[in-house]
């Protein structure tokens, strides 16, 4: 009998430990987060796309009739998230909340493998479920909240000469079919992940993918193709190519995941540009979770009311034109890394933006129509009860 408690109680310590996260050489569980005296609206999203919660929806899940936006907090993977409040006093039934959603991804995935750099086959999506969950909550005593600040969009005086191209990222992300390789001895598990496990486009030797192009502008700049794959146990032999030209082969052996990044010439850019990849080994499959094509884009909206394009780092005094975007009444452009937003002007179908200054960090520019903004999958108010105050 005591052996089997003894066993028991080992089998429990293997499982607490695999919840663990080793982050910047401190070990988590994920919990730290939490105030388990407060209460905490749980909000579903699956798209990444800016979103919209409004008075009401806080006052129909329980947010006390006085609550003010400064006090708002908004947590994800166990930090608080930046948002915008309309006011920061007492929130009343014209108030609302904006912030920045993410799908979700292979973010936490990670940790189920030993080294997730050269193991994971797609970091970009998670292997459970796209539902991410963001938590809101309030705290009337709390400072300095994360928060997203409008800045001016200054049109005044003499402007910079605008932008001409913006490098463009068409992003493929495929999760079709599951694969992992079998441990190499019979009737073994192993209690991580192993290396190239998880969704792609599934294991076979030649894999195709075409990209749509559009508004392509004339400049010195090169287009690129970034692709990360996953192999099965063989010798490997892979071919890439762009529209039937040679990029690269790779020869390698056995289990292995890369990422790899190819530029090529203008003129082998196409309005369906075709990236195919073959395996030219005896047994040589493998399986692709990421593709994207990078080439130089006129901002050209094509009456969408959505725009994204990418801006470096520390960037100074730029000017955009947006052509033909579907505007609305209002109109939000967001810098989601640099947690600033400013509103265009409406000129016409097109949008005038200038930022003086940019954020330090590389960011996508997030640019919507009032319209666009999203509504959450589904809110609820939670409570959380700590496992360290139960009485077994």
């Amino acid at each position: 009998m005591r052996k089997f408690i003894l066993f028991i109680i080992v089998m429990c310590a293997t499982v607490a430990s695999n919840g663990q996260m080793l982050i910047n050489g401190e070990t988590l569980y994920g919990n730290e987060w939490i105030d388990y005296d407060k209460q905490y609206l749980k909000i579903a999203l699956d798209e990444t796309a800016i979103y919209k919660l409004t008075y009401d929806d806080l006052q129909n899940n329980g947010f006390p009739a006085q609550t003010t936006g400064s006090s708002l907090q908004l947590f994800n993977n166990g930090s608080q998230v930046a948002i915008y409040t309309s006011n920061e006093g007492i929130l009343t039934p014209d108030d609302f909340i904006l912030f920045y959603g993410k799908k979700n991804d292979g973010e936490l995935d990670k940790f189920h493998f030993r080294t997730w750099e050269r193991d994971q086959l797609n970091p970009y999506a998670n292997m459970y479920t796209d539902v991410r969950t963001y938590y809101l909550t309030w705290d009337e005593a709390s400072q300095n909240n994360a928060r997203i600040v409008e800045i001016e969009n200054d049109l005044s005086g003499s402007l910079p000469q605008k932008q001409n191209f913006y490098l463009h990222k068409e992003e493929q992300i495929h999760n079709n079919e599951h694969w992992g390789p079998k441990a190499s001895v019979a009737d073994i598990e192993y209690s991580s992940f192993v290396r190239t496990e998880g969704f792609g486009s599934g294991l076979k030797p030649i894999h195709t993918f075409e990209f749509d192009v559009t508004d392509i502008y004339d400049t010195a700049v090169k287009p690129r193709v970034d692709i990360r794959l996953g192999s099965n146990i063989a010798e490997h032999i892979i071919e890439f190519d762009v529209n039937g030209k040679i990029l690269d082969t790779d020869v390698f052996n056995s289990l292995k995941v890369e990422d790899y990044s190819y530029s090529f010439d203008n003129s082998d850019l196409k309005g369906t540009t075709r990236l195919k990849l073959t395996g030219k080994g005896a047994s040589d499959f493998f399986t692709v979770s990421y593709t994207a094509l990078f080439y130089p884009r006129a901002f050209k909206a094509n009456n969408s009311d959505e725009f994204v394009f990418q801006r470096e780092g520390n960037s100074v005094n730029d000017y955009y034109e947006i052509e033909d975007f579907k505007a609305g009444t209002v109109n939000y452009a967001f810098d989601v890394e640099n947690n600033t937003f400013l509103k265009p002007q409406v000129q016409g179908n097109k949008l005038r933006i200038h930022i003086p200054l940019g954020g330090a960090n590389r960011s996508d520019l997030f640019i919507i129509a009032q319209r666009k903004l999203r509504q959450p999958l589904s809110m609820q108010l939670k409570s959380f009860t700590s496992v360290d105050d139960l009485n077994p």
